[in-house]
């Protein structure tokens, strides 16, 4: 099983990010967990979303359940799948 971990240094507090005028953000794992709460949040403070996911079923949903979900995409992609990514 392959694992990948991504940590994000952030040049800005959280408070600082939440006040940007230009609000975007990319959320990997945006179907379940950790990533649905992520999105559902984000969406409350005004960032349109990109939602990625290997489970667009799910992902859907979510996007469903954010604020404004015509603001928001989905993206269905395994980035574990260097191959499928390769050719996006």
């Amino acid at each position: 099983m392959k694992v990948i971990v991504t940590v994000i240094f952030l040049r800005h507090s959280l408070d600082e990010i939440i006040k940007m005028k230009k609000k975007g953000m990319i959320i990997t794992g945006a179907s379940k967990g950790l990533g649905r709460a992520a999105a559902i949040w984000f969406s409350k403070k005004g960032f349109s979303l990109a939602l990625i996911s290997r489970f667009s079923k799910n992902l859907e949903q979510v996007r469903k359940k954010c604020f404004n979900p015509d603001n928001h995409i989905c993206i269905d992609l395994d980035l574990l799948n260097l191959k499928k990514i390769e050719k996006s």
